[in-house]
């Protein structure tokens, strides 16, 4: 692969356009933050990156972002579909027809992923990419979990759920969370 410019920044990695060399595909690549300094904490982030590459590699829904590949050398890296339209936000002035694709890709996405056990634990604006003619995938699976009562309070601050302050929370933190993002997007809530 050939990275080209930066195209995302995380908690968890930078989004790099990708281009296969062997037959000029483009594809979005995300390269892990891993630090070196702590053992422990390397540890933990590299089980984290290893599980969200595991899980998106899994997962097969035509409003999910697509598993491409994983390189090791000389970091994890994970290659995924590229989606060059943006986001959900670069979309400011989408009819209500539009609006209601979002709603219903995005919850057949969160109904795949909740049948399966997963709580994707950070759906927003931003990771909901759309595609031409107006297909919106579900991405950023680093806080995704497939444990089916999480303790772990984790997301984005404005798209989190009350459950979610509390142990013992599940899948329906994601509903919110979308709830919260259809809400913002037929302007019904301010931006922040």
């Amino acid at each position: 692969y050939t990275f080209g410019r930066q195209i995302g920044q995380g908690g968890f990695g930078t989004v790099y356009i990708a281009q296969d060399r062997s037959n000029g595909h483009v594809y979005a690549a995300k390269v892990f933050k891993i630090p070196n300094h702590n053992h422990r904490r390397r540890y933990k982030l590299e089980e984290t990156a290893r599980n969200e590459v595991d899980m998106l590699r899994s997962l097969n829904h035509p409003n999910i972002i697509k598993f491409e590949d994983v390189l090791d050398d000389p970091g994890l890296v994970l290659v995924m579909e590229y989606i060059p339209d943006g986001n959900l936000l670069d979309f400011g002035d989408t009819t209500m027809p539009e609006k209601l694709i979002v709603l219903k890709s995005i919850l057949s996405a969160l109904g795949y992923l909740h049948d399966k056990n997963i709580t994707h634990r950070d759906a927003k604006p931003e990771n909901i990419l759309i595609n031409r003619p107006f297909i919106p995938k579900l991405s950023d699976f680093g806080l995704s979990s497939a444990k089916v009562r999480l303790v772990t309070r984790c997301g984005t601050e404005a798209y989190l759920a009350p459950e979610i302050r509390q142990p013992g929370y599940d899948s329906k933190v994601d509903v919110w969370s979308l709830g919260l993002v259809l809400l913002e997007t037929l302007s019904i809530l301010p931006e922040d």
